[in-house]
């Protein structure tokens, strides 16, 4: 039976199964239960097995957060028209959540403070990873790319709204079979990296990109029913190699 791990306070639109206690009530020396919750992320996934489910309630929290388990990570009111008060905050450096286990769900977060580097930092990394749900999150204000796959497959990425970022709002490396779907992908700000020896040039500011990396491409991914609008570049940018992939609206 999987186990609930339970932070802080929790004040969404059901009575069901939640616990009320005040916000920052948790403490990492309690057992993770509802009666006695945990206050950080990082304290919750090193107690976690595979298959368990961490709730996470109302509140900031300041961390980077690795998944390296596959389990669900449930924010409040994790529904598309009310999620977000959960707020996971990088404070404006690296990676806010690394994913590097399969068959992980990210649910309901604002995540935003990633680091400024465009080719490595970002909201939600997912890197080598396979049958991964990322869906009802907002992930906004972060100095890199909002979402990115990187040598990711066959997972999904869902209901997202995903703007004010920088690079682009979704960006899909080396990664196939994915399906992007349902997301607003808006707003991603202008960078630019000069050219270095081999390389050109870039203006980086997409709604969604694939592109390829050590000749591995990104082919067989769905991208359909997002919203892409308002950003610097292209809306949807197809790098070479990249083949097969269905785009509709």
């Amino acid at each position: 039976e999987d186990v609930n791990i339970i932070f802080g306070a929790m004040y969404d639109d059901s009575n069901t199964d939640d616990v009320f206690t005040l916000t920052g009530t948790g403490d990492d020396s309690n057992p993770g239960t509802a009666e006695y919750p945990l206050r950080n992320i990082a304290k919750a996934m090193s107690v976690a097995q595979n298959g368990d489910i961490i709730r996470i309630d109302v509140g900031t929290y300041n961390e980077h957060v690795l998944l390296n388990k596959d389990v669900t990570l449930e924010g409040a009111n994790s529904t598309p028209s009310s999620a977000g008060q959960s707020i996971i905050n990088g404070g404006g450096s690296g990676i806010v959540i690394t994913i590097m286990a399969s068959n992980a769900t990210v649910d309901g977060f604002t995540i935003k403070g990633s680091g400024s580097n465009p080719l490595a930092d970002g909201g939600i990394v997912m890197a080598g990873v396979t049958g991964c749900l990322v869906q009802n999150n907002k992930v906004i204000d972060n100095s890199s790319a909002g979402i990115g796959l990187q040598g990711a497959n066959n997972n999904s990425i869902l209901n997202n709204e995903v703007t004010n970022n920088y690079v682009a709002a979704i960006g899909l490396i080396a990664s196939s079979g994915n399906t992007i779907k349902g997301n607003t992908a808006s707003s991603t700000n202008l960078v630019y990296i000069p050219a270095s020896p081999g390389v050109s040039e870039q203006f980086l500011g997409y709604g969604i990109v694939l592109d390829e990396n050590s000749g591995f491409s990104s082919t067989g991914n769905t991208i359909i029913g997002n919203t892409i609008s308002l950003n610097t570049s292209d809306g949807v940018y197809f790098g070479e190699g990249c083949h097969n992939n269905n785009l509709g609206w």
